[in-house]
């Protein structure tokens, strides 16, 4: 299955083959949510209540491209602008109608795939919930926390509408981390959530606040 791997469709990144698409099955994929954390005075998670969970990373398009308007903008961003503002899209039925009627002639375990990140991002990512990002030109993963609701701005990234807000709070540089977190940091996904001991590395760090 083609996943996308920047703020440009799945149709750009592969050709769709017709097929039927039937029903939507539920989103299988949901990177779990942190539990137990509370925050700091500047918004960082602590430990103090119990075990962290898994952080989800989400890319800022193809190579980090928009890691500067993550940070500038306070938000995360993905792409697939055919399919309008989700706004008003509260299931994952409506969400996949939208799909299927932008992407016609994809197989239907593409429009799952999209489908699983695109209801993720817009409806299931909880207040509070901590993401990481990657920046390419310093080298770095930013931490951030998750602040509002999903909102469609392509004026912000014409190529990435679908946003949510976001305070960066932590920077960790990526030479700072180990093998095998920055394996667990290497799916092609948009979105994802990295392991329990990559998260738990990740949220020990020192403490560096971004550039915001």
């Amino acid at each position: 299955v083609t996943i996308e791997t920047s703020g440009n469709s799945a149709s750009q990144n592969s050709p769709c083959r017709g097929s039927s698409l039937g029903s939507y099955p539920q989103c299988r994929w949901r990177p779990p949510p942190i539990h137990g954390a509370s925050m700091m005075s500047d918004g960082s998670p602590t430990r103090s209540r119990g075990r962290l969970g898994r952080l989800t990373l989400i890319r800022a398009g193809r190579g980090g491209a928009y890691a500067e308007e993550f940070q500038s903008h306070g938000m995360v961003a993905i792409g697939w602008p055919e399919v309008g503002d989700l706004g008003g899209a509260r299931t994952r039925e409506e969400i996949g109608s939208r799909l299927a009627a932008a992407f016609p002639y994809c197989k239907r375990m593409q429009i799952v795939s999209m489908l699983g990140q695109l209801c993720y991002f817009s409806i299931e990512i909880a207040l509070d919930q901590f993401v990481l990002t990657y920046d390419p030109m310093e080298k770095a993963y930013l931490l951030g926390r998750v602040t509002g609701p999903y909102a469609y701005r392509p004026d912000l990234i014409v190529d990435l509408p679908h946003t949510r807000p976001v305070r960066w709070i932590r920077r960790v540089q990526r030479d700072a981390l180990t093998r095998a977190t920055l394996n667990s940091l290497g799916s092609i996904r948009t979105i994802f959530s990295i392991s329990q001991a990559a998260s738990t590395e990740i949220l020990a760090l020192p403490h560096q606040l971004s550039k915001q």
